[in-house]
């Protein structure tokens, strides 16, 4: 069962035309975005195909007017569920940010507060 991990997030999307264009402003690569059917058990395809989207880069991916559940993965494996969000707004713009949902600002608080060692 997917859970809700929704925190204050820079979300902004329309579909005119069918694609969403996806920025990471993020420290995480993102290696994985899925969309599906609020409340559907099962995720669609990954539609960055492979492709990871580096923190600053940004991405065009297909999509139909509607509102859905988004699951992104980053590069450590760490997984984000945004439950119900529109992807029928008045902008064609999805920002991910490390406060996007709390698994990611966690990932990005402990890369800061993790202790760095040097070589001697």
């Amino acid at each position: 069962m997917k859970r809700l991990l929704l925190l204050p997030i820079l979300f902004i999307a329309a579909c005119a035309g069918g694609s969403l264009t996806v920025t990471n402003s993020s420290d995480f690569a993102i290696t994985e975005m899925h969309v599906t059917d609020i409340n559907n058990p099962s995720w669609g395809p990954n539609l960055l195909a492979g492709n990871e989207l580096l923190p600053g880069e940004q991405a065009t991916v297909d999509t139909s007017c509607g509102t859905y559940d988004v699951m992104l993965v980053d590069e450590t494996g760490v997984s984000c569920e945004i439950d119900s969000i529109d992807l029928c707004a008045n902008s064609s713009d999805f920002v991910i940010t490390n406060n996007t949902c709390a698994a990611f600002r966690e990932a990005a608080a402990s890369k800061i507060t993790a202790p760095t060692t040097t070589r001697q």
